[in-house]
């Protein structure tokens, strides 16, 4: 029994660990650059995206800047697999939760495919 509670423990403390670190960026994402700015020149709209990292669980575990940068790292993510180079980021903002700790950060922007 203790070994069971032990192998619990420590499985529990992995994903505490994990939910700490920002989400990271793939190789499409890194093709992909954030804007504050509409992008102008000859640029197609690809459409919405949405980045978030943290939960009601790891959130409250997570230092805020993790939590920014890894809501911006999953926006960069979906805009790449869109095929897109640019992100107009539209808003980002942090959410908190029943004790006043952040748990969540979101990243909402348009994306863009430019020459």
């Amino acid at each position: 029994m203790k070994k069971v509670l032990l192998l619990l423990l420590c499985v529990v403390g992995v994903f505490c660990l994990a939910g700490c670190a920002a989400k990271t960026v793939s190789p499409d994402g890194l093709k992909v650059k954030i804007v504050y700015e509409k992008p102008q020149g000859d640029c197609t709209e690809l459409g919405e995206v949405v980045g978030t990292q943290g939960n009601w669980f790891t959130g409250g575990m997570t230092p805020n800047k993790q939590l920014v940068e890894g809501a911006r790292n999953d926006m960069r993510n979906e805009a790449g697999k869109m095929g897109a180079t640019h992100v107009w980021l539209r808003d980002l903002s942090a959410h908190t939760g029943a004790y006043s700790e952040t748990v969540n950060a979101l990243g909402i922007g348009v994306a863009y495919r430019c020459q």
